[in-house]
Parts: structure tokens; C-alpha cells; sequence
């Protein structure tokens, strides 16, 4: 706890009995820790690094979205201070290991999956939310609102109203 408590938190998440934190780089003593942590808030027990998958080289802020409706499905979307995304990933394990030895794994994002990067806004101007009777429906944004559709495996810009075809709860 007083490794995290000198720390910036970006964002944090908790289920019952899990609290997850995005901790975020501080450039002016780049020895702080800087990536995802976890801690059960029943116990005593200390702060556990859980972010094996991400690439944390160039990263300076986590958003994390804990699905309701599946607690060990988590997002997070993580951004870099020069204003690019660095990366989306998905846990369905509560951040433990799976079978590759990691616990998050790169969800698509990009021009080929609809979800473009956020036209440089994610040092300023970043969410991502999951819905809560879906844990496979993910909403993300900066400048613009997207909708993972997962039938479609792509990302849907729902930015200019609402398409007839989706029910939106988030």
C-alpha cells in the first residue's frame, strides 16, 4: 500500500471483494511504479502488480472498466502523454495468468477494426465502459464514441446518434 499511496492513480475499478488500480507514470521520478495493481479489499493484503501482456514502455494512463455482469472481465485502454493510444486489452481472468502466462490480452483496435486512436486525445480526453448486462459490449472513446460489436468483431462509431439496430445502456 505505501508503494502505491506516493503514486498518481489514473483510474480504478472494484468488484465485492477486488479492488483493481491504474497507476499512472510520473515523469518526475520515473522510479515509481506505473501500470495495474490489485488488492482484496477484504483482507489485509498488499498492493499486487497485475498487468503481464501490457506493453507498459510507453505508458503514462490507464482507464479500467470492470464488467458488472462478469467480474473477472475487465478492460482497459491504455494512452501515452504524447496523446496516442498505446494499446486495448482485455482480461477475462481477473488480471491472474491464463494458460499463455499472461494475464491481459491486446483487444482490437485500429483502422481496420473501427476504432481509430482517438485523433490524439487520449492524454486528455479518454473513457472505456462496459455494459452491464454484457460483458462482450464495450463502449471507448476520446473525440468520438465507439461500440465494440462483437458479432462483427469491429468497432462502431456511435458518436452522431443512435442506431436503431443497438440498445444502448452504458
Amino acid at each position: 500500500s505505501a508503494m502505491l499511496s506516493s503514486s498518481g492513480f489514473s483510474t480504478f475499478s472494484i468488484t465485492p471483494r477486488k479492488i483493481y488500480a491504474g497507476v499512472r507514470t510520473d515523469w518526475t521520478d520515473m522510479t515509481k511504479p506505473v501500470g495495474i495493481y490489485k488488492t482484496d479489499s477484504d483482507a489485509l493484503t498488499p498492493w499486487v502488480k497485475k498487468d503481464s501482456g501490457i506493453t507498459l514502455s510507453k505508458a503514462e494512463t490507464f482507464s479500467l472498466a470492470l464488467a458488472k455482469s462478469n467480474p473477472s472481465v475487465l478492460y482497459t485502454k491504455v494512452s501515452h502523454v504524447d496523446g496516442r493510444m498505446v494499446g486495448l486489452y482485455k482480461t477475462t481472468t481477473a488480471a491472474e495468468p491464463d494458460s499463455d502466462g499472461t494475464a491481459w490480452d491486446v483487444f482490437p483496435f485500429g483502422v481496420d477494426n473501427g476504432l481509430l486512436q482517438d485523433e490524439g486525445m487520449c492524454w486528455f480526453n479518454t473513457l472505456i465502459e462496459v455494459d452491464p448486462k454484457d460483458s462482450k459490449r464495450v463502449y471507448a472513446g476520446g473525440v468520438n464514441l465507439w461500440m465494440w460489436v462483437e458479432d462483427e468483431k469491429k468497432w462502431k462509431n456511435i458518436s452522431y446518434g443512435k442506431d436503431p439496430q443497438y440498445d444502448y445502456e452504458a
